[in-house]
C-alpha cells in the first residue's frame, strides 16, 4: 500500500500543470489550503487525502481537468 505522501506525489504534476483548479471563493478553502501547504508536516491530512483520491479517480475516468466551479461569493448568487 502507497503512503499518503506518494498518492499526492502522483497527482502533483496534473495539479501543477493545471489540470485541477480550485475555486477562488468557498467556505471551506483556507482551510484546504492550510491543510495543503504544511503537508506532510501538519496535524491533520485528511481534506488533502481526499482530495488526492478524489482527482485520481477523475484522471482515471478520463475527465479533460477537476474543476471545481459552484462555489460563489455570497451576494453573487
Amino acid at each position: 500500500m502507497r503512503s499518503k505522501v506518494q498518492r499526492a506525489a502522483e497527482i502533483t504534476p496534473q495539479v501543477e500543470g493545471g489540470r485541477v483548479r480550485l475555486p477562488g471563493y468557498a467556505p471551506w478553502l483556507e482551510t484546504f489550503l492550510d491543510e495543503v501547504l504544511v503537508f506532510p508536516h501538519g496535524a491533520h491530512d485528511d481534506q488533502l487525502d481526499a482530495f488526492v483520491y478524489l482527482v485520481q479517480r477523475l484522471l482515471r475516468q478520463g475527465a479533460p481537468m477537476a474543476e471545481w466551479t459552484r462555489y460563489r461569493k455570497p451576494g453573487e448568487w
